[in-house]
């Protein structure tokens, strides 16, 4: 059976999570299948509203972040009384960016209760015929906002099973429950809590537990061994949506905790300190980047408020004091992206100054790649990006790389859908691969640590990188060249082994020579006086004394092909982080307390009122009596001056009550000034 093909009548409203009515289900006289039931108000759901369009057809619509009127990506329902082997059309409305994996081979995820009973199937991967398409409101929800360019997700889909529930999502679920029982896993087993240390953070703004974790071998800290272990800061879950970095620290977590040898090397050399769920509050109402404060709690590291996002607050200060007795070799925070496959890391670098040389430049990318070799499959080298925006500069990698001088200081970009370079071409991520990541990150840490008493490993690993590097770079270049036509000169490389080659180009070319071969291993590098391995105070003093020791047609050949290559320019020029996953968005502004504020209702619709914030100055002049009002983006949050602290606890009647009240006051103010 497929999809009626005679048109619907009317829409019915099936189902909204705001309106509890005893009889949502209105059955048409035209159907003949009994409408699917949808629920979301459960932990992490966000299915604001479904609209049942035709017989198997169903118009969805997604809440937005909590007191915001964007933010929508991030897809977690339920649905039952489905008819077995029909297809049904599913389109999901509201969402906002531009492009999506679902374009690109990504299916959405499905939970059947009966199937995970009967035959232990967890999540799987379902739906065909996927279309991300622009969508301009053809239905005139009154719940979408003009003049927003919003996006539909398209998709048919099966169920198997009439007598079942189906959970439908973006990407695997991680609770906040999920996370507790993980941890109280871990604390009751003997063998496990005996390396780990549990202990709050700090509460959230809705007085959830934001978690510390603490993972070393406790049995060997004296003062004097603990002193000497370097410390490794990782976080995740910042934006609620993004599920992936839950599975990747919990992989982390899992193998730290496991008696495997690397393990056990780990924790002996290591101190751990671990935020596993930076925004819980998020993560239990559902939304997919935001806090209750309606803040992007990852714009807000450079100058957080301790009561608006005191888990970021509170990270900067366990971060602070634990360098006072540890070294830190590395801070990553972990991520999920959306629109891009693969995994891979932003990373900072140096201003644009002298002393971003050749040397600085492969510093601060050589932790991604040991990364890259554990995983080249999953681990994508080059898309990873280390230029530094403007609107990135209050990210929490940026912020701990500039503010408190932690030279690998990284986000962790782990795709929602999965890789495309696999021998069987693309497939999907799946937990396994999650977990397995977390596994990798941890033992690259190792293996960078290592790097310290093998300087013939180090010399191999610069080799490669700078290989990797100039044939990436050349091969831009030269795809630049070609697409634009221009008739400017490139420069070229004087080197014995590089012909220029107009006829075409390829991703591998006569440019970038295999540096590999260069490698000698009776000649390496051992980094002069680097107490604290291989966080470098003058990376150019250190590569001056390699170039020492290494004959002219091995690495020195190699540094002067990448300085002929001005790879810091084209850092510049193609490195940088413009396809982030996050918005262009600084942030989030405080009103001074000095200056009045007067919220400002627009209505768009009964269900969705909306407020902004006008600044009002009264003046004795009669020709400036009009206030100045300067509208605010809607992603601050409208309850910052409050005085209970940023928490909305007041019904939307009586914020009505306060806010026309204030009005009428400053109308009689302004009236008494027009009058002196």
């Amino acid at each position: 059976m497929g999809i009626m093909s005679h048109p619907w009548r009317r829409k019915v409203l099936v189902f909204d999570s705001e309106k509890y009515t005893k009889n949502p289900l209105c059955q048409m006289p035209e159907a003949s299948a009994p409408s699917l039931q949808f629920e979301s108000r459960f932990e992490s759901g966000n299915l604001r509203q479904a609209k049942r369009t035709g017989e198997f057809e169903y118009e969805l619509l997604l809440k937005t972040d909590l007191f915001t009127n964007k933010h929508t990506q991030w897809y977690y329902f339920q649905v039952k009384n489905a008819v077995p082997e029909v297809t049904y059309k599913f389109r999901i409305i509201n969402l906002l960016k531009r492009d999506s994996l679902y374009n690109h081979g990504m299916k959405p995820l499905v939970y059947s209760e009966r199937g995970a009973k009967e035959g232990q199937v967890g999540w799987f991967r379902s739906g065909h015929h996927i279309v991300y398409k622009p969508w301009n409101n053809p239905s005139h929800n009154i719940l979408l906002l003009p003049f927003v360019q919003y996006y539909c997700l398209e998709f048919l889909i099966e169920f198997s099973h009439a007598e079942d529930t189906y959970y439908l999502a973006h990407s695997y679920p991680y609770h906040f429950s999920t996370l507790l029982s993980h941890l109280n896993g871990i604390i009751e087993d003997p063998r496990r809590s005996a390396y780990v240390k549990k202990e709050a953070l700090c509460k959230t703004l809705a007085r959830n537990t934001c978690f510390l974790l603490t993972v070393t071998d406790f049995e060997v800290n004296t003062v004097e061994s603990c002193s000497n272990k370097l410390g490794v800061v990782l976080t995740a879950r910042v934006h609620p949506g993004e599920t992936p970095s839950s599975w990747v620290m919990k992989g982390v977590l899992d193998f730290l905790t496991s008696e495997e040898p690397l393990a056990q090397e780990l924790r002996r050399r290591f101190v751990f300190k671990l935020v596993p769920m930076l925004n819980p509050d998020g993560v239990i109402v559902g939304n997919y980047r935001c806090s209750l404060a309606a803040q992007d709690l990852n714009r807000n590291y450079h100058h957080p408020e301790r009561k608006v996002a005191p888990t970021v607050w509170h990270t900067i200060k366990m971060i602070e004091e634990f360098q006072k007795d540890h070294s830190i070799l590395l801070y990553c925070d972990l991520h999920g992206h959306s629109r891009k496959p693969h995994v891979f890391m932003y990373g900072c670098n140096q201003a644009s100054t002298e002393s971003s040389s050749v040397s600085s430049y492969l510093w601060e990318r050589i932790f991604p790649f040991l990364v890259s070799q554990k995983d080249p499959h999953c681990f994508d080298w080059k898309s990873c990006r280390f230029h530094v925006k403007r609107s990135k500069e209050s990210t929490g990698r940026v912020v701990m790389y500039r503010r408190l001088g932690i030279h690998n200081s990284f986000t962790m970009e782990v795709s929602f859908s999965g890789t495309f370079k696999t021998d069987s071409g693309p497939r999907h991520f799946n937990i396994r691969d999650y977990l397995l990541m977390g596994r990798h990150l941890c033992e690259s840490i190792l293996d960078y640590a290592n790097l310290k008493g093998d300087p013939i490993k180090l010399n191999e690993l610069i080799l490669q990188m700078s290989h990797s590097v100039a044939q990436q770079i050349s091969s831009n270049r030269k795809r630049s060249s070609h697409s634009t036509a221009s008739t400017s000169t490139r420069m070229t490389v004087e080197d014995p082994g590089y012909t220029e080659n107009t006829e075409g180009c390829t991703d591998t070319d006569d440019t970038s020579e295999d540096l590999s071969t260069l490698v000698n291993k009776d000649k390496v590098f051992v980094p002069k006086d680097s107490e604290t391995f291989p966080v470098l105070q003058n990376p150019d003093v250190d590569f001056i004394a390699l170039e020492e020791q290494v004959p002219p047609e091995s690495l020195q050949r190699c540094l002067e092909h990448l300085k002929q290559l001005t790879i810091v320019e084209a850092a510049q020029e193609s490195y940088s982080s413009e396809d982030s996953d996050s918005e262009s968005e600084p942030a989030t502004k405080c009103y001074p307390p000095n200056e009045k504020t007067v919220m400002r209702q627009t209505t768009v619709c009964a269900d969705l009122p909306i407020f902004t914030f006008s600044k009002v100055q009264c003046s004795h002049n009669k020709r400036n009596t009009k206030r100045a009002a300067q509208v605010y983006p809607l992603f601050v949050n409208r309850y910052a001056n409050r005085s209970n602290g940023g928490i909305p606890i007041y019904s939307q009647e009586r914020l009505l009550e306060r806010a026309k009240a204030s009005v009428q006051i400053l109308c009689c103010s302004n009236q008494q000034c027009m009058h002196v």
